[in-house]
């Protein structure tokens, strides 16, 4: 599938949901931090202001009437000389050309919702209705008497959450570049480093790959934590500029980033420089059957909440541990929202799982006054149950361990 193909299969799905729901148009408020405006786009530069974060902002939406493409709006409320209500002016570069399956508002008033809203269906659906600002609240009542506001973010987030065959494809190329990194990280991951360093020999690393820049800093998390093998935990994320790293030590590090075309996957993995001891091989091996059994239940139908629960029962329960819930299976998104819904969390955690639903599986088996142990990886959800997607070996790797 190409991409133009993948947007409009997003668009017909919520053109299904505004006839289900009765809407004359769905309104989208902050997108950016959910990454609907990418969702609706398929390009990342373009939502996104070069060297300007300030589009992150609660002004930004995206605009679905009935029958409609999505409409993409980046903007910022200025009030033009002369004139009593703000004007919505685009701050976002270019326009989408015109066979593209969505569209961009260069500037309006009041034009998108009149248009929407002038019949006698007056029910606007609305996804993150915390976020709409009062200026905008106020703009549309104004313009669109006798609106009524409909929340449907959690549709629209379920929706988001469903992948075609085309979000696949492009998704195992992410994790191939994500795999790719790891493969190479034992060339700069030594004794004498500092974790500052390491971090910026990944960073390095991966900007050849995708996109890791400094312009798009947010769209990569990268934790490193090192200390002795079996020794106290060390501070995470890591605090400028780190500790030095020295033989005998662990080090875990764990990256979820968003690459091609900004589809975040993720991969955790543990490294010793020396020969591991038997007590970080126990805990790693724990944390390795932990992910498999919360794996061996994902399918679809069922939850994250079963999920975790299995691991619970099969491996931290028979072995003393403490399970601290945590997000850690959840979905994985797009642009700076690198996770995304279902998650680990209420409301979510009981929300049954679809097939082509991306996840992000990486329990902790955490040790009092140690450094957790926690086996991250990338898995969509298939017909009969789940798959691995990412290929990096799953043992510890034992860097400079020469036996003579």
């Amino acid at each position: 599938m190409t991409m133009n193909e993948i947007l409009v299969w997003r668009a017909e799905k919520f053109q299904k949901l505004i006839c289900e729901k009765d809407l004359a148009a769905i309104l989208f408020i902050f997108p950016n931090r959910d990454g609907f405006d990418l969702y609706f786009t398929g390009e990342a530069a373009k939502t996104v202001a070069p060297y300007d974060h300030a589009l992150q902002s609660m002004d930004s939406c995206v605009f679905i009437k009935k029958g409609g493409k999505p409409t993409i709006i980046h903007a910022s409320y200025l009030t033009a000389p002369g004139e009593m209500d703000p004007l919505l002016t685009h701050m976002a570069p270019g326009s989408a050309p015109i066979d593209a399956p969505y569209q961009w508002y260069l500037n309006q008033k009041a034009e998108l919702y009149i248009d929407a809203l002038s019949g006698e269906n007056k029910r606007l659906g609305l996804v993150n209705p915390d976020d709409l600002r009062d200026e905008l609240y106020e703009h549309i009542v104004k313009y669109a008497p006798g609106v009524e506001f409909v929340d449907v973010t959690k549709e629209a987030h379920i929706l988001k959450a469903e992948k075609c065959k085309g979000d696949l494809e492009i998704e195992k190329e992410a994790v191939r570049k994500l795999d790719q990194l790891f493969y190479g990280i034992n060339a700069f991951l030594h004794p004498g480093k500092l974790e500052r360093d390491l971090m910026n020999d990944i960073l390095a690393a991966g900007e050849e790959l995708g996109r890791f820049s400094n312009i798009y800093a947010d769209w990569v998390n990268v934790d490193i934590t090192s200390a002795e093998d079996g020794g106290n935990a060390a501070e995470m994320p890591v605090l400028f500029p780190g500790k030095m790293i020295h033989m005998g030590e662990r080090v875990n590090i764990s990256i979820i980033a968003a690459l091609e075309h900004a589809y975040a996957a993720g991969c955790g993995r543990c490294y010793t420089l020396g020969a591991a001891s038997e007590e970080a091989k126990k805990y790693w091996d724990l944390a390795v059957k932990a992910a498999d059994a919360a794996a061996e239940v994902i399918k679809p139908g069922a939850t994250i909440k079963e999920a975790v629960a299995a691991a619970v029962e099969k491996v931290y329960l028979p072995n003393g541990l403490d399970y601290k819930a945590s997000n850690w299976i959840y979905g994985l998104g797009l642009n700076f929202t690198m996770a995304e819904f279902p998650m680990a969390v209420p409301m979510w955690e009981d929300m049954p799982l679809k097939e082509g639903m991306f996840l992000c599986i990486a329990p902790k088996i955490e040790i009092c006054g140690k450094d957790p142990y926690c086996c991250m990886d990338t898995y969509v959800v298939t017909k009969d149950g789940c798959e691995r997607l990412t290929k990096t070996g799953r043992e510890i790797f034992e860097l400079f361990n020469t036996k003579y």
